[in-house]
């Protein structure tokens, strides 16, 4: 078993595991708890404080008539798209 060590070690020291793997879940969860509303709360604190994030611009440039004649076609354009 995965757990033998931590019975041995709950034996050595006069432990009921299961009683110790108890509490250990307990403690677990509160921790859990305090540091997700500690994290939420310096979350919100930082988004706060900042400004929003520009939203990124499409750019387009040159030759968005040949990108306009593929996507028509579906395919790459001709020769004569190019000139």
């Amino acid at each position: 078993m995965p757990n033998d060590g931590f019975r041995e070690v709950c034996d050595l020291a006069g432990l009921d595991h299961q009683a110790v793997r108890e509490v250990a879940r307990e403690q677990i969860a509160a921790f859990e708890r305090d540091n997700a509303d500690a994290l939420r709360e310096r979350a919100t604190a930082i988004s706060e404080d900042q400004p929003p994030k520009p939203k990124r611009a499409i750019r387009t440039g040159g030759g968005s008539a040949i990108l306009t004649n593929k996507h028509k076609t579906g395919g790459f354009p001709s020769v004569h798209d190019c000139l």
